[in-house]
């Protein structure tokens, strides 16, 4: 590779040289052979004007003397060759018209032809000139071998050829010696390279030359000196780093082992914080049960007016705390990410309706209208968790109320359907109250937080509602705004995206088609609202705004005995005494005997006995649209007096036959606490159900497979075996058939379970309210109406309540003693849990705290710890501590 250059010039300088050489030896011949034939004419001029033919042979045959020349002729006028060196006139007729000298190449001699001119002096005596006048005379055809040049071109080939391999040794073994020169110290120096880049620093470089490679070795010399002291410096800070990341470790070990702590640490208060909650649960619902069970009973046993007033103020704060309770319970799930949402069909009118019929007792106590407007058109039924769209929706209506002194509250739905299976859901609450400042709003959705510190002090309130709401909506994947203005209101916008359910649809479009109504309602938000209702009925509607327009409205009717089936006509707080409401119907009446359907503020109100054998009934403010349609569809089918329909329901929710309700029901409750057992069953069967219990869940078990039962109640941590075990042994063995199963428990997070708990169909949780309890029974059952129960009791009953609590607890006491007797453990741990619970229950503190820890010391079979424990209790029940066996 080295010499490829170097051949390669001289390759092309010796062909260029060469061919150089063949052009020149080539252009020499024919220089030579024209010379040659000019010499031959310019000497055969006078001999061919004398016609000297022998002069002329031997200047042709001098010619062919030369090396070069072939053949020579010498050609007159007439073509004819006059002179020759061979007997040959090939080109005679060719070349008898040249008047120059003139060269053709044959391929093998060179053809030249020379004209012999004939030149005579000419004396123009006249003009005095000498003129030089040429005639030709003739042709010399001279002939050059093409042989002999032929071997020169040869010669001067083979002599270039030589001079080129001779070259090309030479320069071969020049280069050869120079590369000898150059490539053993660049191996060396190559290898010393490569040895120091090994790492042997150490090695030397030793070419033994000047110059350049001389400069080169002390170079590297210098520079593998260099590399080894900064190696040996680098290698020391190394092992200082290296000491250092050591110790590093070290502390980071020691750090790791104190974090992997104080996880273990966060962990542990992480889960006794939910342990905690649960207990809490357990430990204030259970209470609460009793409070809210006990008020509810007593004010209906008593008829003095100051104890019904104290009751109802308990039952009040019993039940506003168990709301704090269950907002801090439900904050809690949704920070441990525990809250699972539902995804059902449900019916958004209804569920809106629900929420606004639970807060209208306070919206009408603070003489307040509070408003639902639902769009028309809006899908009947949706996909979504009714239920957290419900408290959604409580929290901020209940916000609402609770800041608003005057004016209104509204509710308002909407929707727009993305697609035919997706809509966006848009329920506005917005009020008139006193509104909230820019600062306010910033933190309004924060947990714990108030508008202000004085709102606590004033209103009350865990400060997690706003929080929950939040959480709730996002955890829905949907978003809440507020718009709020100071001394003017608030409103809070929530958008949520949900499913349609497009097998169910509303039947209520156009059923009322035909009929007539005259629309007397002074607030305008409600005017329209109920007009709108009434024109999604097909119901033709008259609008009233005034006193005299709606007079005058009553005044054309009978005057031009105009159709118009019923008055429906608003009534404001200030409006609700007897003499105004039996003046208004009796003006009405002096027009007009069609049926009125008076909307009052108030969930609370007797019509005047003077107007209840009229066709008049009243309708609680905001308006049930299901209501409201069946008393338009009685008056439109003529089928009853609708007096008869307003006597005793406040809202005019069909009365059912509570006694009979539930006649058919066969009911098995599986409860460890008799007292609870007992509370439950009475108040299923003042329901008329037939109601077997049993104390655990081995019995339940049991009386399920041997019964035929409908609905299983199943206290979930019972003796022998808990109620989730008992649950999945009845649905395995009763397979199709299986009862609903029902989970009675204080624990409001058992649902964070997972599938431990799917077995349940439903939960109920303590305390138990008769409301709720019936609620579940109606949606297992598919049963409809709201259900009211009968007041009468007997007067004695508070006193047998006493009684058969002392029983209770007594009992429980004394199969402790056997247990400890018999030195039974696991009995002493089952009724020490039993008695723990009654005492929670209805708040016997301190022989509930004797019970927990009897029931700790018997699970440790701390013998004399239970024994001082029993003594205690025994103590506490004035029973003699030496009472050995139960009688």
């Amino acid at each position: 590779m080295v010499l490829a250059p170097l051949v390669s010039v001289s390759v092309i300088l010796t062909y260029y040289h060469t061919n150089g050489r063949l052009q020149e030896l080539t252009e020499t011949v024919v220089i030579e052979g024209r010379i040659i034939a000019e010499h031959i004419s310019n000497d055969s001029e006078h001999y061919m004007f004398t016609g000297d033919e022998e002069k002329l042979q031997i200047l042709v045959n001098e010619a062919v003397k030369e090396a070069a020349v072939n053949e020579v002729q010498i050609i007159d006028l007439n073509s004819n060759v006059v002179v020759t060196t061979r007997l040959s006139n090939r080109l005679s007729s060719q070349l008898s018209n040249e008047t120059k000298t003139t060269v053709s190449d044959d391929s093998d001699s060179f053809l030249i032809t020379q004209p012999i001119i004939y030149k005579d002096i000419f004396i123009d005596e006249i003009n005095q000139k000498v003129e030089s006048l040429g005639v030709i005379v003739g042709w010399v055809h001279l002939t050059m071998s093409v042989n002999k040049v032929e071997e020169k071109k040869h010669r001067i080939l083979l002599d270039n050829l030589l001079i080129l391999i001779v070259g090309l040794l030479l320069s071969t073994l020049i280069a050869f010696l120079i590369s000898r020169s150059l490539i053993v110290p660049l191996k060396r120096l190559h290898s010393a390279v490569e040895s120091i880049s090994g790492g042997n620093l150490n090695s030397k470089l030793s070419i033994g030359q000047g110059g350049e490679f001389g400069e080169i070795e002390n170079g590297i010399n210098k520079m593998a000196s260099e590399l080894q002291l900064s190696s040996e410096q680098q290698k020391g800070r190394v092992d200082q780093a290296t000491q250092a990341l050591m110790e590093m470790v070290m502390q980071l070990e020691q750090k790791n082992v104190l974090l992997d702590e104080a996880r273990k640490e966060a962990e542990a208060i992480g889960n006794s914080k939910v342990e905690f909650l649960a207990n809490m649960s357990h430990e204030i619902r259970t209470p609460l049960n009793a409070v809210i069970g006990a008020s509810d009973l007593l004010m209906k046993m008593i008829n003095d007016n100051d104890a019904v007033k104290y009751m109802s103020t308990l039952s009040v704060a019993s039940r506003q705390l168990n709301s704090v309770v269950d907002d801090i319970l439900d904050f809690s799930r949704m920070e441990a990410n525990k809250l699972e949402l539902e995804h059902v069909s449900f019916n958004i009118l209804e569920v809106l309706e629900s929420v606004i019929s639970l807060h209208s007792p306070l919206a009408h106590e603070k003489n307040l209208e509070l408003i639902l407007k639902v769009e028309s058109g809006m899908p009947a039924t949706i996909f979504g968790d009714p239920l957290r769209i419900s408290q959604i929706v409580s929290n901020l209506v209940s916000n609402a109320i609770k800041f608003t002194s005057e004016g209104q509250v509204l509710v308002s739905a909407s929707s727009v359907v993305v697609n035919n299976k997706n809509l966006r859901l848009q329920i506005n609450v917005k009020d008139t109250g006193a509104g909230l400042t820019e600062s306010a709003q910033e933190n309004l959705f924060d947990a714990f937080s108030q508008a202000d510190t004085a709102v606590a002090r004033k209103f009350g309130g865990s400060g997690l509602g706003l929080a929950i709401v939040r959480k709730l909506i996002e955890q829905m994947h949907g978003f809440i705004n507020v718009k709020s203005v100071v001394d003017e209101g608030t409103e809070f916008i929530i958008h949520l995206d949900l499913k349609i359910d497009k097998h169910k649809t509303d039947s209520n479009e156009n059923t009322l088609l035909g009929m007539s109504v005259l629309l007397y309602e002074k607030n305008y938000v409600t005017e329209e609202t109920i007009k709108n209702i009434l024109l999604y009925w097909g119901v033709e509607v008259t609008v009233c705004i005034t006193d005299d327009d709606f007079i005058g409205n009553l005044m054309k009717i009978k005057s031009e005995d105009r159709n118009c089936d019923c008055v429906i006509m608003g009534m404001g707080k200030d409006a609700l005494s007897t003499p105004t409401v039996e003046g208004c119907v009796q003006k009405i009446r002096c027009l007009s005997m069609m049926p009125i359907i008076l909307m009052l503020n108030t969930t609370e109100f007797e019509l005047p006995a003077q107007v209840i054998d009229e066709k008049v009934c009243w309708l609680s403010k905001p308006i049930n649209r299901q209501v409201l349609h069946k008393k338009l569809k009685s008056i439109d089918n003529k089928e009853t007096n609708i007096a008869d329909q307003a006597i005793g329901s406040c809202n005019l929710n069909e009365i059912v036959d509570v006694a009979s309700l539930f006649s058919n029901l066969k009911i098995l409750i599986a409860e460890d606490n008799g007292f609870n057992r007992d509370l439950l069953t009475d108040m299923l069967e003042a329901y008329g159900a037939q109601v077997t219990a049993v104390e655990d869940g081995q019995y339940a078990v049991e009386a399920a497979l041997a019964g035929d039962f409908d609905i299983v109640f199943l206290d979930l941590h019972m003796p022998r075996k808990d109620g989730i075990t008992a649950a999945n042994e009845i649905k395995l063995a009763a397979l199709e058939k299986a009862p609903f199963l029902i989970a009675a428990t204080a624990d409001v997070f058992i649902k964070d379970q997972g599938d431990e708990v799917d077995v349940f169909d439903s939960f109920v949780f303590k305390p138990i309210r008769e409301e709720v309890l019936l609620e579940k029974l109606t949606i297992l059952l598919n049963f409809q109406g709201d259900y009211k129960k009968d007041d009468t009791v007997d007067e004695d009953v508070n006193k047998a309540f006493s009684e058969k609590l002392d029983r209770e607890v007594r009992k429980l006491v004394l199969h402790i003693v056997e247990g400890s007797n018999n030195d039974n453990y696991l009995e002493i741990v089952n009724f020490s849990h039993q008695l723990h619970g009654v005492c929670g229950f209805y708040e016997l503190s301190e022989m509930k705290t004797v019970a927990a820890g009897l029931e700790r010391a018997a699970k440790e079979q701390r013998r004399e710890d239970v024994i001082l424990l029993i003594k205690i209790l025994l103590k506490q029940l004035k029973i003699s501590p030496d009472y050995k066996v139960i009688h």
